[in-house]
This record gives C-alpha cells, structure tokens and sequence, in this order.
C-alpha cells in the first residue's frame, strides 16, 4: 500500500477509496498516516474510505456498511456528499451488493470481475484486458 501513501504526497489527493486494503487482524494497514479510515471491522474488511488531509471531515454510516461496502458521508469547504465505496466478490452474484447501493451521489466500485471478459483475461491486469476487448 505505499503506493497509496506515494499518491496522496504527489497528487495532493485529499480523498481515496480502496478495495481490498492490506488489513492484520481485521484493521488496515499501509494507508498513510495521521489519515482518518472507515471501514467494516470484519476480519477482513473488503472496502475502505480514507481522508487522506484535513480538507474534508466524514460521518461513517455503520448502518448501511457490510465488509464488501463502506459509506460515508464527506464534508468538505464546498459540499457534502454521501461516498459508497464497494468492492464486488468475484465467487459472489452481483445483485446483493447492487441492492446495498440505495442512495448515493459517488460510486467507487471494483467491478472488474463481473466484467465478461474477466475469465479471458484474468492472466492480465484490468487495464490490459480493457486495452485487449
């Protein structure tokens, strides 16, 4: 996950969502410090939100959360938001996770594997199987 810490540095990023997180004993690691995360305290939680710097603020929404879904509301100078990050599990149907997103104004989603091409390519990495469609 350094590469995460890395990108917030250089892009001024102030916001990030992350599928998959490097976590140990159910809490995620390798997101750069003094950052605020929110996630499902599963054992292996599947989805996260960062706030990388102090330009934003958020409100963590357990009661919509699950360890494949997070949600957020984001505070920042100029809007609130609600941010749903959700990361779909290849093994599993696509419909519950679809039925989780109620309402929401920003999607971040890790849906390679739902794609029609994921069998075909899973030897390469998303960006090559897209290049390749």
């Amino acid at each position: 996950m350094s590469e995460s810490r890395i990108a917030v540095q250089k892009e001024d990023i102030d916001i990030l969502t992350v599928t998959e997180p490097y976590s140990k004993g159910g809490k995620i690691c390798g997101l750069p410090s003094g950052a605020v995360l929110k996630y499902n305290e599963s054992p292996n939680p599947m989805a996260t939100i960062c706030v990388a710097t102090g330009k934003a603020s958020m409100v963590y929404l357990d009661h919509l959360s699950t360890s494949h879904t997070c949600v957020a509301e984001i505070s920042t100078a100029g809007a609130v938001f609600i941010l749903i990050a959700q990361y779909y599990q290849h093994a599993h149907p696509i419909e519950p996770y679809l039925r989780e997103l109620d309402e929401g104004l920003v999607v971040c989603s890790d849906a390679w594997p739902t794609s029609h091409n994921y069998d075909r390519f899973q030897r390469k990495t998303p960006a090559q199987g897209i290049a390749n469609s």
